[in-house]
């Protein structure tokens, strides 16, 4: 075994392979290396609607949606939509309103077949709210065409299919202070890591909670208009019918929808915390693995490289591996959080430098065979 290590392994051979490690490592990394990905959204040309069918984005500029009943906090929420997959994966997010800080303050994604609305905040303040989530099973359902009602007040949240009561939350109120404001996100979330497959035919907001026969009323409008009454209480409402262009119209209040031809992120996240980064599922800990594995070569043949180089102590070996693999690995998750195709993640720092200890790991059971 001595011999034939020592056969093969010079200077020459082990500094190219380092370079064409770390080659590899950058390749994989940042692959596939576009700062403007192509927007994955287009409008349907057989009916009003926009299709959202890979990583795609649609948002509004800032605003704000206030409760025409400030004590009870009314809001309602009608959207028209066709899910066209459904997952486990990421989540994907169907609606948020985001205002720049570390968490949305509603959200409504998609979990398998399950419509979960998220009230994250108990103010506008950065705040979690304690019980902040309601669900509903076979709400979003493949290839299914329905309108979903959401209507909220102080003493509790309804949900509604085509015009129908499908569940009541009582003592759930999406909205606790008073008002809604930022940026309205179709299709994704604002970092662009949870694309929604399906598509959107129209969407109402109002400021106050609409009452049964109205919910039942504006279902059989959009079927037969692609749009509900006319009501003074709209907020926003998009029909979605201009079948081109970057633009979809609000006729209620001229907040439009951009609909960007490149893909953009509203936020923009470094190294995200392993408890934010976790996600149950294989293809989590697949991830880890692979992370993990990449770097194990570059801790076995930097070492090597740099013993046969310049004879430096076992210690300073392996800190200056442990630098430079590092180093390599938090540049890629920096450069990663101007990709909007990558996610910059303290997890795949960490798998990295770990890969990097179980290179050293060989490195030095080989290392005491050699004279």
């Amino acid at each position: 075994m001595k011999a034939i290590i020592w056969k093969y392994s010079n200077h020459t051979f082990f500094g190219f392979a380092c370079i064409a490690i770390c080659i590899i490592i950058f390749f994989v990394g940042l692959w596939p290396l576009s700062f403007h990905p192509k927007n994955e959204v287009e409008w349907l040309q057989d009916s009003n609607g926009i299709s959202f069918y890979g990583r795609g984005i649609a948002y509004t500029e800032s605003f704000n949606v206030k409760s025409s009943f400030s004590d009870d906090n009314q809001v309602t929420f009608e959207i028209l939509l066709e899910p066209l997959s459904e997952t486990k994966l990421n989540a994907p997010y169907l609606l948020s309103f985001y205002d720049g800080k570390e968490t949305e303050i509603i959200t409504f994604r998609q979990w398998k077949s399950t419509l979960e609305i998220f009230r994250n905040r108990v103010t506008d303040e950065n705040k979690l709210s304690p019980n902040s989530r309601i669900g509903l099973r076979d709400a979003l359902l493949s290839g299914q065409k329905r309108l979903i009602t959401v209507s909220s007040e102080k003493k509790g949240t309804k949900i509604y299919f085509n015009g129908e009561i499908a569940w009541f939350y009582p003592g759930f109120s999406l909205i606790r202070s008073r008002e809604i404001t930022g940026h309205l996100i179709l299709g994704n979330s604002p970092t662009g890591k949870n694309s929604w497959k399906g598509n959107i035919f129209g969407l109402a907001i109002y400021n106050r909670a609409l009452k049964e026969n109205e919910i039942s009323q504006n279902y059989q409008a959009w079927l037969k208009y692609n749009s509900p009454l006319e009501d003074q209480s709209l907020a926003l409402l998009f029909s979605f019918d201009e079948r081109s262009g970057t633009l979809a119209h609000d006729y209620a209040s001229a907040r439009h929808l951009l609909i960007p031809k490149t893909f953009q992120m509203l936020h923009k996240t470094a190294l995200a915390s392993p408890l934010k980064d976790f996600r149950p599922g294989v293809s989590f800990f697949t991830d880890i693995f692979v992370n993990i594995l990449g770097f194990i070569p570059l801790g076995f043949f930097l070492p090597v490289f740099l013993y046969q180089s310049e004879r430096l102590s076992k210690n300073r070996i392996y800190l200056v591996t442990l630098i430079l693999a590092g180093g390599i690995s938090l540049a890629i998750e920096l450069i990663q959080v101007y990709l909007p195709t990558r996610h910059s993640s303290l997890t795949d720092l960490i798998s990295n430098v770990f890969g990097t200890i179980l290179g050293l790991v060989l490195f030095r059971l080989i290392y005491r065979t050699l004279p």
